[in-house]
């Protein structure tokens, strides 16, 4: 009985393989013809800006209170974030030295960011939070966390409180824009 199953199933199989390679035909064409739409209708300019920015790598990243800053990719941690290098205008000293993360939080009239002090993976233990703003010759650092478990809550603008975890304690900090200069 098993050889007319498997007589019966290969016929089947004959029979219908053309119908599943035409199905399959249609459906390639299909996504092409829609992908050929899609291009027709991008904005043109939007092509232009990543020609640009891809050749020279920087891309536009945030922008507050006239502090303008762009990144650049330089690593990517195993399971972690993807580190960049910044650069700011008006120009800050450092900024694009060190290695900063993709949080940007507006405080004030400049950003709090994260930056690393490497990119050494078995070095990520800790990390910097750090204020930048227009006339700061350097980021002024505000803490170093650790990089488990953190969280940060805007109360405002001008108030921030970040959140983490160390040796089983639950630490708070409050980021006033009043103290910062």
């Amino acid at each position: 009985m098993s050889t007319f199953y498997k007589k019966a199933w290969q016929v089947l199989f004959v029979i219908f393989y053309p119908f599943i390679t035409l199905f399959s035909l249609l459906f390639i064409g299909l996504v092409s013809v829609i992908s050929a739409i899609s291009k027709l209708f991008a904005p043109a300019a939007a092509n232009t800006e990543t020609t640009e920015s891809a050749t020279d790598g920087w891309q536009p990243f945030t922008s507050h209170h006239g502090l303008y800053l762009s990144r650049k990719a330089v690593h990517e941690v195993q399971f972690g974030p993807v580190l960049y290098n910044y650069r700011s205008s008006p120009a800050i000293k450092d900024m694009q030295h060190s290695y900063w993360s993709d949080f940007a939080v507006p405080m004030g009239e400049g950003f709090i960011l994260q930056r690393w002090p490497t990119i050494a993976e078995h070095e990520l233990e800790q990390f910097e939070l750090v204020y930048v703003k227009p006339g700061l010759d350097s980021p002024l650092l505000i803490a170093t966390m650790p990089t488990f478990y953190w969280e940060v809550k805007e109360h405002d603008h001008d108030r921030v409180e970040v959140i983490w975890k160390e040796d089983e304690q639950e630490k708070r900090l409050m980021v006033d824009a009043d103290q910062l200069p």
